[in-house]
């Protein structure tokens, strides 16, 4: 054995840091997974009509959107209607948290690991384009008893949204590649 080369152990034992980062991103997932849908009622429950008003449409006072306050029903409406989008985020956290349970075993180049990336991936996507229809649905809804003329139906798209819309796709399509180089491994592997 010369100088320069090094013997080489088990390859999943060097990559003990990644198991383990894996392990604590997996943890990570399932406490938002069950933290977000919390948060989401808490807001609801809390939020002050300025504060909604800000977030909604920033350009209209909280008194020409809610003259009468918020109402219960409004706080209701508004937390379902937000819950689509949280709906859709915990799904690709449970989704990524079940991919980060694979890597922690080691199973890094598994193609249902891959297929965990892509349903994450979708449901990004998905939760973006829910946030995105969530702005008008809300104003619409939470201001149909106002008086004429203090109607809104506000639409709002930010960079925000564009860059997750965009990373979700990026992650989407190199994850369906992963998935369709594991299957024709697999396959391969049959034929022999």
């Amino acid at each position: 054995m010369s100088a320069r080369a090094k013997p080489r152990g088990n390859p999943v034992n060097e990559l003990a840091t990644e198991r383990w980062i894996s392990g604590l991103l997996a943890g990570a997932c399932q406490g938002l997974a069950l933290l977000l849908p919390v948060l989401t009622v808490w807001y609801w429950a809390t939020v002050t009509p300025a504060a909604l008003a800000a977030g909604l449409t920033p350009d209209v006072s909280a008194h020409d959107l809610f003259p009468a306050g918020l109402a219960d029903w409004q706080r209701i409406a508004g937390g379902l209607v937000s819950m689509a989008s949280v709906a859709l985020l915990v799904y690709g956290l449970l989704r990524m948290r079940a991919c980060f349970l694979l890597f922690r075993a080691g199973r890094f180049f598994d193609s249902t690991a891959a297929r965990g990336v892509r349903g994450f991936a979708a449901a990004v996507l998905g939760a973006v384009v829910a946030r995105l229809l969530s702005t008008p649905a809300l104003t619409g809804l939470l201001t149909m008893h106002n008086p004429p003329g203090l109607r809104f139906l506000s639409v709002r798209v930010g960079t925000d949204e564009l860059l997750a819309l965009l990373v979700a796709g990026a992650f989407w399509v190199i994850a369906s590649l992963l998935v369709r180089a594991g299957d024709i491994v697999k396959r391969d592997a049959s034929i022999v």
